[in-house]
């Protein structure tokens, strides 16, 4: 790598920022503690990790877990800030209602909340590249710096995830990627959506898009001449599984975004304003699916089919507001052949399902959807050998609450066999078991640690965002006009869900680029403790023109239901909009180099006006 550095027609280095970002779920930090008489505990928690809760309440009353109960219907919004940090308050209510005997709750005010809790982490990243005069990196070597507060937490996983997304869409065949966790005096830093993925992700896209800048290239063309082709190997050793999906992205958006065009208006535009500049940017994203602690890529699931065809179905994720819980009744009742309203989805509750992995990764509905369809399954085996035992018809499909025979020419509708809710009656009276566990593991992850090499992801979900944004010289604040997104949902078990995410992953992402900002004093004190003081975004700063496009055609044969993940990607997108920012403030002739996440309208407007201090005013 040295060797290509000392050789290399163009070299560039440089450091790059981006502070934290306060989850700011709806739901503050809470948790309700009630006695049992057996001298254990029942908790009602706002965690994404019942297990965790349980593990931890048992340690600190000094009591076996089974004395333990944690059970959770759903949560106000989590983001990854309910995965470990609310431990420390289900632990202080179960604390009070053990030594009192009485229910104890707690519930942080929005203040107290803010102070008290981690956030994001911010990075310092260092970076050296070398590329040739189309924009291709020949080398890259980067050091990413995670300020991860004054407890580990789970820094050194957010980490690891920001190092195997470092190269992000781009096959780079010499890099070095160097993490180092720096402990400091702030609050503990903890997992939020991504972690630690955008992280990465942002120091390889500022990268480019300096190339972009220097060689006075379009910043489209140097991203499409970098990305991954089939075939093609990451750095930890793993191969990119549809990597060509990546083309077909590219490919998409630069039609149906109109960046062409878009991008002659724009150089057009900022000739003919003195004191406003639109900029145009196009951020693209490969995100590895599962917890690269591989021992947490397990789910588990409970169902039970009553007397009247009913159907209970508890399962090891936490519903948070992206309708996991939606996805996994939808199929249970697909594989049982029933309307949804047949199905009840439970709380999670570790009396249920036990030893659950934490929602978080995005992995919750492949992990437990699939635990779900183990167990669904195992009861349809049994009721379809009672249909056979009762009609003597092997081929036979469950659909819309009936029992139909299939024949050479397909099912016969006219004339179904039974009912579900009849056949289910008839299983209690035959003594057939109703009830199943499933469980599932991800198949074939693994990484070894030591060496840097291995397969930690099932799968990668691939998409783009084109962001296009109009800067006031004047006062440094930034308008979103324009945006327009292709993700790859797999094939989507319920595209409307998917949707939705892909918006609030975005708005999330675009509060992070420009708005929310952290101040701390001298002493690491957290000033902007309320909404008084940090900004998250509003209606108003979602873009005037806003575009959401599915991939056509990509088929996951790993996910549930052939689908993908969705959570955490959509969340990179935003990144766009910071790129637009700097596309802009680039038209005014210098390179924007110190401008960080977030770029507030402060910021904007100091970078404007080193702009005119160095005397490159147009």
């Amino acid at each position: 790598m040295e060797a290509v550095f000392a050789d290399c027609p163009n070299y560039l280095e440089g450091v790059i920022c981006n502070d934290g970002q306060e989850h700011f779920y709806l739901e503050t930090q809470s948790a309700l503690a009630v006695p049992e008489d057996t001298g254990g505990l029942t908790i009602y928690s706002s965690s994404q990790n019942p297990n965790e809760i349980q593990r931890m309440t048992a340690t600190v009353l000094g009591l076996p877990q089974h004395q333990i109960t944690v059970d959770i219907k759903r949560l106000g919004g989590g983001f990854g800030g309910k995965e470990s940090q609310a431990t420390v308050w289900a632990c202080l209510a179960a604390l009070a209602a053990f030594h009192t005997g009485r229910p104890a709750k707690l519930c942080l005010a929005r203040e107290e909340d803010m102070l008290c809790t981690g956030k994001r982490h911010a990075f310092e990243s260092n970076y050296r590249v070398a590329f040739d005069k189309k924009g291709k990196i020949l080398a890259y070597s980067v050091e990413l710096n995670s300020n991860c507060g004054a407890v580990a937490d789970v820094s050194t996983s957010v980490l690891e995830r920001a190092m195997l997304h470092a190269e992000n869409s781009y096959q780079i065949e010499n890099i070095r990627i160097i993490g180092r966790p720096c402990k400091t005096n702030l609050h503990p830093a903890t997992a939020f959506r991504g972690f630690g993925g955008p992280q990465g992700i942002f120091a390889i896209e500022s990268v480019l898009q300096r190339i972009a800048f220097t060689l006075g290239l379009d910043p489209y063309d140097v991203r499409v001449k970098n990305r991954y082709r089939q075939g093609d190997i990451a750095p930890y050793g793993e191969e990119i599984i549809h990597a060509e999906h990546m083309d077909k992205v590219f490919d998409k958006l630069r039609k149906d975004s109109l960046w062409d065009e878009r991008r002659k208006n724009t150089i057009t535009f900022n000739a003919e304003n003195k004191y406003y500049k639109k900029g145009l940017s196009i951020t693209p994203v490969k995100f590895g699916i599962s917890f690269t602690a591989a021992h947490l890529n397990q789910g588990s699931a409970l169902i039970h089919v009553y007397f009247d065809g009913s159907i209970s179905v508890t399962h090891g994720a936490i519903e948070m507001g992206q309708e996991v819980n939606t996805k996994i009744g939808q199929i249970a009742a697909t594989n049982f052949g029933v309307p949804l309203s047949y199905v009840r989805i439970e709380s999670n509750n570790t009396k249920r399902v036990a030893n659950t992995s934490p929602t978080a990764a995005s992995s919750g509905c492949d992990l437990n959807g699939y635990a779900v369809e183990a167990a669904s399954l195992e009861i349809m085996k049994r009721l379809r050998e009672l249909v056979l035992k009762l009609f003597s018809e092997a081929e036979v499909v469950f659909e819309n609450g009936f029992v139909y025979p299939v024949t050479a020419d397909g099912a016969t509708y006219e004339n179904p066999l039974i009912s579900f809710i009849e056949l289910v009656k008839k299983a209690y009276y035959e003594r057939i078991n109703l009830s199943a566990h499933g469980f599932y593991a991800t198949p074939g992850i693994h990484f070894d640690r030591d060496k840097g090499q291995g397969h930690p992801f099932l799968y990668y979900v691939f998409g783009a965002a084109v962001s296009e944004v109009t800067v006031d010289l004047l006062t440094g604040h930034t308008t979103l006009d324009y945006a327009h997104i292709i993700h790859d949902c797999g094939s989507s078990i319920n595209p409307r869900v998917d949707v939705g995410q892909i918006q609030g992953g975005f708005a999330q992402g675009i509060g992070w680029v420009t708005t929310e900002e952290l101040v701390y004093n001298e002493k690491g004190k957290l000033l902007s403790s309320s909404p008084a003081t940090y900004k998250i975004p509003t209606i108003g700063d979602m873009p005037e023109e806003f575009h959401i496009e599915l991939l056509e055609g990509s088929i996951n044969e790993q996910g549930i239901k052939r689908s993908k993940a969705i959570g955490e990607p959509p969340f990179v997108y935003g990144e766009s909009v910071f790129f637009a920012i700097v596309d802009a403030l680039c038209s005014m002739g210098r390179y924007p180099e110190e401008l960080s996440i977030p770029a507030t309208p402060e910021k904007v407007w100091r970078e404007i006006r080193r702009n005119i201090d160095n005397g490159r005013k147009e």
